[in-house]
């Protein structure tokens, strides 16, 4: 059985979904940000694979 205790913390709460709120942002933005440099700024995939390999890096090693 999982110990709950910690969710009567209110302060605890309001951390949890903050970091909620941020992972879903930015998990959108990797989705989001590919369709509107090929469909809103007409780019090829290959140019809009090239804008976004430095943010593969950054992921990669842990960076923010």
């Amino acid at each position: 059985m999982m110990n709950l205790r910690v969710l009567k913390y209110p302060m605890f709460i309001v951390g949890l979904l903050l970091v909620l709120s941020c992972m879903m942002i930015i998990l959108s933005s990797m989705i989001i940000l590919p369709m509107y440099l090929q469909n809103g700024l007409k780019l090829s995939a290959f140019a809009t694979g090239l804008m976004l390999l430095p943010c593969v890096f950054d992921q990669l090693s842990g960076a923010e």
